[in-house]
């Protein structure tokens, strides 16, 4: 079993080829991949992959826990699950990719928004957590 998987641009996990980092956050990082089985697995053509930076037996089962979470969950603001994979040894978790910059990146290119903007984007977010709390679902990485 891998201890540490890190990966990078071109380098394959499974059925998908890494294009690029996303996020790197306290327990996984998340990568934008390609998807080479689409018809085996039924899954987007771009998805994203996260791989928890431990592969021991704690850190799959919090994996396996935090989707079975958001498996329960349908909303716009939530990216879905599609499921967990594992190759080499490295358990990884299939979600939804969603296109777009970080808000760092979007903050760094323009600096501060327009409040209207601002506003816009802390209610929408604000939505997607408060739906989420109903459901008890807690997000670690907020």
């Amino acid at each position: 079993m891998n201890d540490d998987w890190t990966g990078r641009a071109g380098d394959r996990l499974g059925d998908f080829v890494i294009e690029r980092p996303l996020g790197r956050g306290g327990f996984k990082t998340v990568y934008a991949t390609s998807n080479l089985s689409t018809t085996a697995n039924d899954w987007p053509a771009r998805v994203a992959v996260c791989v928890p930076h431990a592969q021991d037996d704690e850190a799959r089962q919090l994996l396996a826990n935090e989707l079975r979470v958001v498996r329960t969950l349908d909303h716009p603001g939530i990216v879905r699950e599609f499921g967990l994979a594992e190759d080499g040894g490295v358990q990884f978790a299939v979600m939804e990719l969603v296109d777009g910059q970080p808000l760092s990146a979007v903050l760094a290119a323009r600096g501060p928004l327009p409040l209207d903007e601002a506003i816009e984007i802390v209610r929408q977010v604000g939505e997607a957590l408060d739906y989420a709390h109903e459901g008890l679902a807690i997000h670690r990485d907020i």
